[in-house]
C-alpha cells in the first residue's frame, strides 16, 4: 500500500506506514500525524480514572488539520522517541 498524499502531490509512490483512522488513507511517514488520545476507566462512584500511557491515534495532515480547527486546543502531539533523564 502507498501514501495517497505523497501520490497526489509529487506522484510518488511511497510506501504507507499508518491508515487516517479518520478517513482511511493510507499515508507514510512523513504524511502521519499521531496525536495522544486520553482515556478513563469507570471506578467506584462514578470517578473518572485516567487510563496510561495514552492511546495513540494516527491521522492523515487533511484530518488532523480538520480536527484541529473544530477544538480549542489543538490536539497533543505524541512522542515517538523514549524520555531521555532531562525531559523529567
Amino acid at each position: 500500500m502507498n501514501c495517497l498524499d505523497c501520490l497526489d502531490e509529487q506522484s510518488l509512490l511511497t510506501p504507507a506506514v499508518a491508515v487516517c483512522t479518520a478517513c482511511g488513507a493510507a499515508v507514510c511517514r512523513e504524511h502521519t500525524v499521531l496525536t495522544a488520545r486520553r482515556l478513563a476507566r469507570t471506578g467506584a462512584m462514578g470517578r473518572q480514572d485516567p487510563v496510561e500511557p495514552a492511546a495513540r491515534t494516527a491521522r492523515c495532515r487533511t484530518c488532523q488539520t480538520a480536527v484541529d480547527a473544530t477544538t480549542l486546543l489543538p490536539a497533543e502531539p505524541l512522542r515517538l522517541w523514549p524520555r531521555t533523564r532531562g525531559d523529567r
